[in-house]
């Protein structure tokens, strides 16, 4: 089994499936969440918070009017792990059930 605190190299992160949406951004995995609305991007948040609860391992979330902002790295070791792109995986699979697509921050998101 390999080691959850390794780092995980930018050639690993772009064969990972599921991490569409993400982009990488120093030592942290980002992603944009467009809701459209405030309320429907606060609905979303308990749903994260189970997923990052069962993983033990919590993003930082900012959720403003139109989208919600997740980022995610592991603060304990200072770089991105495989807990990272669990959870990521996790984040994009809960925020399509609701309907939502995750996309890679850009000029036009936060």
């Amino acid at each position: 089994m390999s080691d959850p605190n390794a780092p995980i190299s930018p050639d690993t992160l772009s064969r990972t499936e599921g991490l569409q949406g993400w982009r990488q951004v120093g030592d942290a995995l980002v992603t944009v969440l467009p809701t459209g609305e405030f309320s429907r991007g606060a609905a979303l948040l308990p749903e994260i918070a189970r997923v990052a609860d069962e993983l033990g391992h919590h993003p930082d979330v900012d959720v403003r009017y139109g989208q919600v902002v997740i980022r995610t790295t592991s603060h304990d070791v200072g770089h991105l792990t495989s807990r990272d792109v669990e959870l990521a995986c996790r984040i994009t699979q809960t925020a399509s059930d609701a309907g939502i697509q995750a996309q890679a921050p850009g000029a036009d998101h936060g």
